[in-house]
């Protein structure tokens, strides 16, 4: 069902969900590691 619910939102609006994935992805790494493993991404 996740999946389901992706595919069709990512259809609709590939680019901006995609912009906001990895927002939220910058996020969580910053709020789980406090020290930034890549070297300053």
């Amino acid at each position: 069902m996740l999946k389901n619910i992706r595919k069709s939102s990512d259809e609709k609006i590939k680019y901006p969900s995609l912009s906001e994935t990895i927002a939220i992805n910058e996020r969580v790494r910053k709020q789980y590691v406090p020290f930034d493993l890549d070297g300053g991404i």
